[in-house]
């Protein structure tokens, strides 16, 4: 019966909910403080997630244009075993979902030898405002 009066004298005296010890909520500057940590964790995570989708689109595009230089090196062998191609020049830009690729190739006899060719290999393309180039020389003798 004692509690009963303290509770109901704290009541009639005006102490605000807070201070009675019956409070069912969260007060508001609670409520701000967790918002404003909840908002310093998010921008800081921000540069983090998309610093990692630059890197993706990087390596996505550096595994397209290697996959397109070891294509290359296919259709030349294959040309060079069917006596097609001695020595060469060629351009080609390949397009798609990912940016416009340039693949350049120069195939040359080496001096001196009589089946050895080197060829020269590069790959350029724009990544994000910067341009990027990839340049590959292999030595190849010639099938026959």
């Amino acid at each position: 019966m004692m509690k009963q009066i303290s509770r109901i004298g704290s009541r009639i005296r005006g102490n605000p909910p807070f201070l009675r010890g019956d409070r069912k909520g969260f007060t508001l500057l609670e409520v701000l403080i967790a918002m404003a940590v909840l908002v310093f964790g998010i921008s800081y995570m921000f540069p983090i997630f998309f610093g990692s989708l630059s890197s993706a689109r990087h390596i996505k595009n550096r595994i397209a244009a290697d996959l397109m230089m070891e294509d290359e090196i296919w259709n030349i062998k294959s040309l060079m075993s069917e006596n097609l191609i001695t020595e060469g020049y060629a351009d080609k830009k390949v397009g798609g979902s990912a940016p416009e690729i340039n693949l350049t190739v120069q195939l040359k006899k080496l001096a001196g030898f009589d089946k050895l060719y080197r060829m020269e290999m590069s790959t350029s393309w724009d990544d994000g405002g910067r341009s990027i180039i990839l340049n590959r020389v292999r030595y190849m003798k010639s099938p026959q």
